[in-house]
Order: structure tokens, then C-alpha cells, then sequence
């Protein structure tokens, strides 16, 4: 327990500010957690991926003949045509079915034509096929392990969980299966069950933060407006939790729960008024197969914070939980490809609700959000993963006028980010993630103390570094630089933050 203590308390923070933006806006929380969503998904992807390839790599060489000499001896062609099934040698395979359909129908045997035919299908990813026939062959003949065991395997590749765990546990609970076929069984189960297991990730990061309340840098505005509000202080506690689960239903269809919230507390400082954090919760549908995801998800989401987020409420400098500032309901259609075993691209499309809690900010800021994101993903090598992505958002407001003028809290947003993820191998378990996102948000409407449109140019710069041989009973230990940067046309809207931390994460 002392090293996880000494991991939390010692904590290099900088925090370079002009100003500081330290409720980060709703999009790019909708952003992240997209980002998040993908790049978990790619990393069990690739698990899965492996385990599947191993199924299929301990093959052997079978000798050359020719057909005219399996013809003539039939034992021998039906030897080979199994030892081909049960090594999945495509080309073999097919030359092999070639030969044997020429053989009279006396030596013929259905079943092996029927596994030969659904082998060759399976080998040219055509699951739907391949798992009717191997079905349809283990209906006629449902005590041959061997077909039960390509037809779980197939289904595992095609992620139809439940069928593939099912026909696993038929197999590995008969007294007659070898002990190292049940070692192989026991690798898949283990695999499906944790796929389809709660999943918990959780982080804790106390943090130093010198502009709390979010202040702009000094401006004054034609000698006639200046700025006033000075930057407070605090040391908090950041933290995020997620909690996901996959439920199998029918072939491959599947219920899914996904739920996650993050933000920082200041409790401790006794500043609670700064607090903020961020909570959304789906529950939908998703469709899936060894090539393409789909899922519809409802979700909803709330956005908190301390008093001083409210003009209405008293300072409250010492409270646990933060008050709603608003929230709203809303839906993500995602799609994800599988172009090959190195590249994989995502699109996906949400729109929701927003619903301020006061009656001013409603006001201004009810409305909808909409956001689509795009991703591809490309495995340079097993260590290393290249993502590149674009988002578009934008906010719709619920009244468009104030008070007879265009609502100036509309805008669209273009963003555009890289992400590098690499396991340095050589050094024993070092991990190191990258992300560079560029964007520009434009306003409509004249801005505050203003006589044109607000237009922000963002930068965020996110870069973490772990070591395996760090974590403890699970907690793995991971610095963290995040910088952000807001360059805008008006004085008051320029920002910028950069802090250093360490998060100690554990996944259940």
C-alpha cells in the first residue's frame, strides 16, 4: 500500500497560465469520450484478433500428389481432405474438393463435403455461410467435437458470443476431451467472458491549479473596459470513473451499458465554489461482427458545478457534491470497419438536448448540440497505432434572438487531431500515447463589447507516459502533460493553461 501512496503524493504540477480554462466546454467532454470509446475498442480488438490467429497457425505440410493419384486411391484423398479441413490450407483445400467430388458417390462421405465447403468459406471470411453449413452439419451429427469446436471458434472470430461460449462449454465439460484441448478451450472462454464482463476504469489526480476560476488575461477594450478578476489558487483532487458492460443477445446483437464522469473537487482547499465534473450515461444497441460495428445509443448526460458557476446561489466554499448546472438527453449512431487486420476507421454522429438549470443561462445557452466524429486508425506495427480523426460541432440555439439581436452563443466547430500510441518493447514495458487536436470555433452573432463575430483558434497537446513494471496489484501509475490553448479575436476569450500530473488508474 505505500508504493500506491507514494505514487499519489508525489506529484510535479506546473501550471503555466495566461488564464485558464478549467470547465472544459460540453463538445470537446463529447469529443473525448468518443476518443476514449475507439481507442478502447481498437486495443481489444486487437486481443481478440490474436487469440483468433492463433486458432488457426499450427499448420502442417501435406505432401504433393496429384489428383489423378488421389482418385485413384480414395483412403488416401479422404485423409488428406480432413487433414487440409483440420488445418485450414485454403488452396490445398480447394484443389483437394476438386478432386474428391470426381470420386464415385460409393466413396463419397456428405458430412466431409459439407465441412470441406464451410472450411473454404470460413477461410474466405464468409462467416455467415461457413457457420450455416457447420450448423447444419452438427445438427446431423451432433456428438463430433471437432465440427462443434470450428463452428465456436468461427462464431468467436464473428463475435457471436453467446453461441461460440455455449458450444466451448459443451465440449470442455465432456469427460473424453483431452486436458490440452480443454487448455485451449479455457483460453477462449476466458477471453469471451471478460469481453462480456463489467468493466470498471478508474483514476485519481490531485492537481494544483493557479486560475481556478477561470480569469482572463489583462485587456482593456478601447481604454474603456478593463479587466478586474485575478486568478485563484487551489490544490484538488481530479478524478474519472467508467463503467461498461456488453450483453450478448442473439448471434450478434448485443445490449450495451457504457457510463463515465469525470472532474476536479477542491473540498480539501476549501473552495468548493470552483468545483466542476461531467457525467454521461448510454444504454443502447449494438450490431457486430468480425468487420463492422454498428450501435445506436441513447445516453444522458449532466454537467456540474460549484456555486460559483450560479448567480443565484450563496458561496458555498465547503460542499461534497456539486450542483447541476445542466444537463440533456440525446442519441450516438456509431459505425466502425475493419478495412484489415492493420486499419480500422470509425464514424459516428450525436446529437442532444442542452438544459440550463437558471433561467439566464437557459436563456442564452438551451439549445441542441450536434457533433460528428470521424477516425482512422492504422497498426504500423503490433507496438504502434496511428490515429488520425476530424470532429465537427455545432450549437443550435433554442431562441435566436436576444433581445432583438442574433443569440451570439451559436457556433461551429472544425477540428482536426493526430494520436501516435506506442509500446516500447525494448525497454521492458514503457507506453507512451500522443494526441494533437487543432481546431477553430466559430461564433455567429456580434460578441460581447464587440462590433464582429467571435472566432477561436484551439490547440490541445495531450501526452502520457507509463511503465507496466510501475503498476502495483493492478494500480498503474501514468504522468500526464495537457496543455491547451484558446487564440481568439477578442481580448477576453484568449486562454491558456498547461498542467503536469500523474493519474493512478486500475482496470477491473
Amino acid at each position: 500500500m505505500k508504493k500506491i501512496l507514494l505514487t499519489l503524493i508525489i506529484i510535479p504540477i506546473s501550471n503555466l497560465t495566461t488564464a485558464s480554462i478549467i470547465h472544459p466546454p460540453t463538445d470537446q467532454q463529447s469529443e473525448q469520450i468518443q476518443q476514449e470509446q475507439w481507442v478502447e475498442t481498437l486495443q481489444k480488438q486487437s486481443h481478440q484478433t490474436t487469440q483468433a490467429q492463433e486458432h488457426s497457425a499450427n499448420q502442417t505440410t501435406v505432401p504433393t500428389i496429384t489428383n489423378q493419384d488421389l482418385i485413384q486411391n480414395p483412403e488416401l484423398l479422404t485423409a488428406l481432405m480432413q487433414q487440409a479441413i483440420d488445418t485450414k490450407q485454403q488452396d490445398l483445400l480447394t484443389s483437394l474438393s476438386e478432386a474428391y467430388a470426381m470420386l464415385p458417390e460409393q466413396h463419397q462421405n456428405p458430412a466431409m463435403r459439407q465441412q470441406a465447403s464451410g472450411t473454404l468459406a470460413y477461410l474466405k471470411k464468409d462467416y455467415k455461410s461457413a457457420i450455416k453449413i457447420y450448423n447444419n452439419l452438427l445438427q446431423e451429427i451432433p456428438e463430433n467435437p471437432r465440427i462443434r469446436l470450428d463452428l465456436a471458434a468461427m462464431q468467436f472470430e464473428d463475435k457471436q458470443w453467446s453461441e461460440s461460449l455455449n458450444h466451448f462449454n459443451t465440449v470442455f465439460s465432456q469427460p473424453e476431451t483431452p486436458k490440452n484441448v480443454k487448455y485451449n478451450i479455457a483460453r477462449f472462454q476466458n477471453t469471451i467472458r471478460n469481453t462480456t464482463a463489467w468493466q470498471l476504469n478508474a483514476g485519481l489526480t490531485p492537481t494544483r491549479q493557479s486560475n481556478i476560476n477561470d480569469a482572463p488575461p489583462k485587456y482593456c477594450i478601447s481604454n474603456r473596459v478593463c479587466s478586474t478578476e485575478t486568478p485563484v489558487s487551489a490544490t484538488g483532487l481530479s478524478y474519472h470513473l467508467g463503467i461498461s458492460k456488453l450483453m450478448p443477445l442473439k448471434t450478434n446483437h448485443n445490449l450495451i451499458f457504457q457510463s463515465h464522469i469525470n472532474g476536479t473537487s477542491y473540498f480539501l482547499d476549501k473552495k468548493s465554489e470552483y468545483d466542476h465534473a461531467f457525467s454521461r450515461i448510454h444504454l443502447g444497441w449494438q450490431w457486430q461482427d468480425y468487420r463492422h460495428s454498428l450501435s445506436i445509443k441513447p445516453f444522458y448526460q449532466a454537467q456540474f458545478g460549484g456555486s460559483d458557476d450560479f448567480s443565484s446561489k450563496p458561496k458555498k466554499s465547503k460542499r461534497v457534491l456539486p450542483y447541476m448546472l445542466n444537463h440533456g438527453i440525446g442519441a450516438q449512431i456509431a459505425y466502425t470497419h475493419t478495412h484489415s487486420n492493420k486499419m480500422q476507421s470509425q464514424y459516428s454522429f450525436e446529437r442532444y438536448a442542452v438544459d440550463y438549470r437558471e433561467a439566464n443561462r437557459a436563456k442564452l445557452n438551451n439549445g441542441l448540440q450536434d457533433s460528428f466524429y470521424t477516425s482512422l486508425a492504422y497498426q504500423i506495427t503490433p507496438d504502434m497505432l496511428l490515429i488520425g480523426s476530424y470532429q465537427f460541432n455545432r450549437f443550435i440555439p433554442k431562441h435566436k434572438q436576444i433581445h432583438s439581436k442574433q443569440n451570439n452563443a451559436a457556433y461551429n466547430r472544425h477540428a482536426f487531431s493526430l494520436g501516435w500510441i506506442q509500446h516500447w518493447k525494448h525497454t521492458g514495458g514503457l507506453e507512451s500515447s500522443i494526441f494533437y487536436t487543432q481546431a477553430k470555433r466559430n461564433y455567429k452573432g456580434i460578441a460581447s463589447l464587440s462590433n464582429e463575430s467571435q472566432r477561436n483558434k484551439e490547440t490541445t497537446w495531450n501526452i502520457s507516459l507509463s511503465h507496466n513494471k510501475l503498476s502495483y496489484k493492478g494500480f498503474k501509475p501514468k504522468l500526464n502533460f495537457h496543455r491547451y490553448t484558446v487564440n481568439s479575436n477578442q481580448a477576453w476569450a484568449t486562454r491558456k493553461n498547461t498542467n503536469l500530473s500523474v493519474t493512478v488508474e486500475k482496470n477491473f
